[in-house]
């Protein structure tokens, strides 16, 4: 056992001294990931870390709305997704930085790069110095103003459902993505899923798709059961983020016109449902505080006052009760002033 721990000693030793380390795995954006949703300042978390060789970096997203491109500095720059050097579309790539220098990352689908979806990573080399022999990069910020593209395909979060407020009467209005987190696409039973929702008029439904593969067709119900999309739709969409307001109580049929997808399960129905807007219940009377050192006293029985009683006769006859107690408290109290007397 003493010549292997000696030769074990020996090869750790080694390692320090050649600089050999354990590199660092550093999850691009964080908990955030690579994104759009979230407004993240990547090359501001770029600048907060240091990458050495060695490191690996993590792009974790949704490969169905992002996906990463390796590009040259000046393609980063014009965010040009034309000629990248690498594409990865895993939704967890792991990219190890072998060589110090400047690497550029961005988002080749239309528009993200110049929301911000873009980071420029500088390596340095094990042994933490910096390489002074290359020239510092001028790296265009993320808010360059640049015209943005006529669309973008972009990734939204899980819709939040509106809250109540105080009113009574306020209704509340549910904004829904078709299929959930799954997204519009074939092979999904929107059936089931639309069996399992509840749609009323007021709320909005959001169809959530990647836009180079899919569409949105809003179609009369013989056409939905017969696949038709050559026929004349009620309304056309392919932004890849289009949202609905149901305006009114009914059926409302929803198809996807790429060929085959509507037979493969990419067509949905949903139902709206009339509203029944709540009753108006009446506030509860707050009690009057008393003022200090005043006795508050207790209401007054039935027989003495009828529910509904009018201020009128009636209160006159109330009160005429209460006059003979008076007249013998006042008998008592000279009674008793005769008596010590």
């Amino acid at each position: 056992m003493a010549p292997f721990a000696k030769s074990a000693i020996i090869v750790l030793v080694s390692m320090a001294f050649c600089g050999v380390s354990m590199g660092v795995v550093h999850q691009v954006g964080d908990l955030a990931g690579w994104t759009i949703v979230t407004p993240i300042d990547y090359q501001k978390w770029a600048a907060s870390k240091t990458f050495r060789v060695g490191d690996v970096l993590v792009f974790r997203y949704r490969n169905l709305f992002h996906n990463v491109l390796r590009v040259t500095h000046h393609n980063f720059n014009s965010c040009n997704t034309s000629f990248p050097n690498t594409v990865y579309s895993s939704g967890s790539d792991y990219i190890k930085l072998r060589r110090p220098g400047h690497f550029f990352f961005i988002c080749g689908l239309p528009g993200h790069c110049r929301s911000g979806q873009k980071v420029h990573i500088e390596v340095l080399s094990p042994s933490g110095g910096v390489d002074h022999r290359r020239k510092p990069l001028s790296v265009s910020p993320n808010n360059s103003k640049v015209a943005p593209p006529p669309f973008i395909i972009m990734e939204l979060p899980a819709a939040p459902t509106r809250a109540p407020t105080s009113s009574a009467t306020t209704l509340m209005f549910n904004y829904v993505g078709v299929g959930d987190d799954s997204g519009w696409h074939p092979m999904f039973n929107y059936r089931k899923w639309a069996a399992s929702k509840r749609f009323f008029v007021g709320d909005t439904i959001r169809f959530e798709y990647n836009a180079i593969f899919h569409n949105v067709l809003e179609v009369t119900k013989r056409n939905y059961r017969a696949c038709n999309a050559a026929a004349r739709p009620i309304g056309k969409y392919y932004s890849g983020n289009d949202t609905f307001v149901l305006t009114r109580p009914g059926h409302r049929y929803f198809l996807c016109s790429f060929p085959n997808h509507c037979r493969n399960g990419q067509r949905v129905e949903i139902y709206v449902h009339k509203v029944s807007r709540p009753r108006q219940t009446p506030p509860t009377p707050i009690p009057t505080p008393a003022a200090p050192g005043s006795i508050s006293l207790p209401p007054l029985p039935s027989a003495m006052s009828p529910a509904g009683a009018p201020t009128g006769a009636r209160a006159r006859s109330s009160s005429s009760l209460l006059e003979p107690s008076y007249i013998h408290i006042i008998g008592l109290s000279f009674l008793a002033l005769a008596f010590f007397v």
